[in-house]
C-alpha cells in the first residue's frame, strides 16, 4: 500500500514486541524501531527524531494521540474483515473502528 504512494514504511515495536516478530518484519525489508517508551513520549523527549508524516494501524490510541500532539501527522486505521477468529480481537478492531469513525483526522483503509 505505502509502495505504490512511495512512502517508507517503519515499524514502530512496542516494548513487550517479540524477538520473533520483530525479525519476521526485518526478513520482509520493514525497519523496526523500538522504544524504550510510548511513541508519544518518545517524540517528544527526543528532539533529534523525525516527526512521521503519519501514522497507520490496526487499531491503536496512538493514532488519536499523536496526531492530537502532532496536528500535522495523518494517520490511517486499516481495518480487515474478519481479520480473526478470535472474537475478543475482532471485537477490538470493531470498537477502533468506530472510533476512526468519528475522528476526522483519521482516514480509514478497508482491506
Amino acid at each position: 500500500y505505502w509502495k505504490k504512494k512511495n512512502k517508507k514504511l517503519i515499524y514502530v515495536a512496542k516494548r513487550s514486541t517479540s524477538q520473533k516478530k520483530i525479525q519476521l518484519l526485518k526478513q520482509n525489508f520493514i525497519d523496526v524501531f523500538i522504544f524504550n517508551l510510548p511513541i508519544e513520549l518518545a517524540l517528544l523527549k527526543d528532539k533529534k527524531n523525525d516527526i512521521p508524516w503519519g501514522i497507520c494501524s490496526f487499531g491503536s490510541t496512538t493514532n488519536k494521540t499523536l496526531s492530537t500532539i502532532y496536528p500535522n501527522i495523518k494517520s490511517f486505521l486499516f481495518v480487515i474483515k474478519n481479520f480473526s477468529e478470535d472474537k475478543d480481537l475482532n471485537n477490538d478492531m470493531r470498537y477502533f473502528y468506530l472510533l476512526a469513525k468519528h475522528d476526522k483526522k483519521t482516514k480509514i483503509i478497508q482491506l
